[in-house]
């Protein structure tokens, strides 16, 4: 069964859940995550936590303009690269494990997000595929 723009219906519940914001436009779903992980651990955890994702986030950003050829060439290489060396030699040292955990996200995310990327189907997109 599909709507009016062709998408199934499993497809527009799957797109629901994975994109929903509230009245304001925040996505609360993620906030009230972070809450969670928040009141589980301390402060220096979650600190610890947000230090991660904020070194993570800038080597993804900085290889993705490495990849579009955005910028010097040279410093955003030389910024996913020297971060990226960074994040490991930081998660070795704190907790090795995290290492794995990270390098398995990081495969679902490669090969997991283009398979979901055909299942989901966004408005405007047409007959393109990703």
């Amino acid at each position: 069964m599909t709507n009016p723009r062709g998408i199934s219906a499993s497809s527009d519940r799957r797109r629901a859940s994975l994109d929903h914001h509230n009245a304001a436009g925040v996505p609360h779903r993620a906030v009230v995550g972070l809450g969670g992980l928040a009141a589980v651990g301390t402060l220096t955890t979650l600190v610890e936590a947000a230090s991660l994702a904020f070194l993570f986030t800038f080597v993804v950003v900085c290889g993705l303009a490495f990849a579009a050829r955005s910028g010097t060439r040279v410093v955003t290489g030389f910024g996913a690269v020297a971060g990226l060396g960074a994040l490991v030699i930081r998660m070795v040292r704190t907790n090795p494990p995290s290492l794995a955990i990270l390098a398995c996200l990081v495969l679902v995310a490669a090969f997991g997000r283009p398979l979901l990327l055909r299942q989901v189907r966004t408005e405007g997109d047409g007959d393109r595929r990703p």
